[in-house]
């Protein structure tokens, strides 16, 4: 019970320290967006491949055993 007691003022001022450290710090996102948005296109494409195979598979087995 006492550990009950003591774990939420704990977990309080961790909580305002991170808070504390994380407004000091900037950190500078520009180069991994400008990543991500270039790779987007091409995950966009493998991605349309892979399901375009995954679902093409599956409607040739359902046409093949429907005739």
């Amino acid at each position: 019970m006492n550990l009950k007691k003591m774990l939420l003022p704990a977990a309080a001022g961790l909580a305002t320290i991170a808070g504390n450290a994380m407004a000091a710090t900037t950190i500078d996102t520009s180069s991994i967006t400008d990543v991500v948005t270039a790779v987007a296109a091409a995950a966009a494409i493998v991605g349309a491949a892979v399901l375009g195979m995954h679902y093409g598979i599956k409607a040739y087995k359902w046409l093949r055993g429907a005739g």
